[in-house]
């Protein structure tokens, strides 16, 4: 994950708590996000290696990332 991904992330948390926003609604904003910039990969293998990594679902998402689920 890159320094930009983080801190869009970070960014994103902090927006939600004071807007109102859920996760899910989060999560799918950073892939939009990361969608974006994938599309601005010149290399085309890269390109969509970048939008596999981006349509990881967040049910998907969750069972990686949460501690229990491992």
């Amino acid at each position: 994950m890159t320094k930009g991904w983080k801190a869009l992330l970070w960014l994103g948390g902090v927006l939600a708590v004071g807007g109102g926003c859920t996760a899910q609604q989060l999560y799918a904003t950073g892939q939009s996000y990361q969608r974006n910039q994938c599309a601005r990969l010149p290399d085309q293998t890269e390109r969509e290696k970048c939008l596999r990594d981006a349509s990881l679902g967040y049910d998907d998402y969750q069972r990686e990332t949460r501690p229990d689920a491992r």
